[in-house]
């Protein structure tokens, strides 16, 4: 992002890594701003499923990314083991990003991107990643997770499917994104003494 970025302007990626990492780079491009992201050489891949995974999913939340770009309430990030974690600040709560982690099976690599929806709920999508919240405003000290949905989009328009719980959300400390496939999720977030 920081060879193709210049103050005042749209991000726009013309080439970037191709292979495996770019499912990846996608994600922490259009999360960060860029309104285009073109893989080097993606005619002469072997196994660019991956990559189609990711961009079945961006298509989907293209109108939202477009609605949020440049308000600071989206945020696009890589993870692996030399960088497992990052902190983020989206509307009154920090996020805590890390590797996905449960019952000893740690991800080697996570992904993503989430988007503030509104005051206390988020969209997120990605891979191998899981998140948690705390308040930065005056109110109750703790935040917890309300619900988390699957879906996906059509026509712009969110379309629910499971209710995750349990596991799926480490009993409800941790947005949870699975490292076996590429997801879109929605969580709600309250606050509590």
């Amino acid at each position: 992002c920081d060879w193709y970025h210049r103050a005042g302007n749209p991000l726009l990626i013309p080439e970037a890594s191709g292979g495996s990492v770019a499912k990846a780079n996608a994600f922490y491009a259009f999360g960060n701003g860029a309104i285009g992201f073109s893989p080097f050489a993606i005619d002469s891949w072997n196994g660019s499923e991956d990559l189609g995974k990711s961009y079945r999913v961006l298509e989907q939340l293209a109108p939202l990314i477009a609605a949020h770009e440049g308000a600071e309430s989206m945020t696009g990030f890589l993870l692996d083991q030399e960088n497992p974690s990052t902190v983020v600040e989206l509307n009154d709560y920090q996020l805590n990003i890390s590797l996905d982690d449960i019952f000893g099976s740690r991800s080697k690599q996570g992904y993503g991107l989430i988007i503030a929806t509104g005051p206390d709920e988020f969209i997120g999508a990605g891979s191998g990643f899981r998140v948690s919240f705390s308040p930065r405003s005056a109110g109750a000290p703790h935040a917890g997770i309300g619900y988390v949905e699957e879906g996906s989009f059509t026509g712009g328009k969110w379309t629910s499917g499971r209710r995750l719980n349990g596991d799926e959300n480490d009993q409800g400390k941790f947005w949870r994104f699975s490292p076996q496939g590429v997801e879109i999720e929605k969580v709600s977030i309250y606050r509590y003494e």
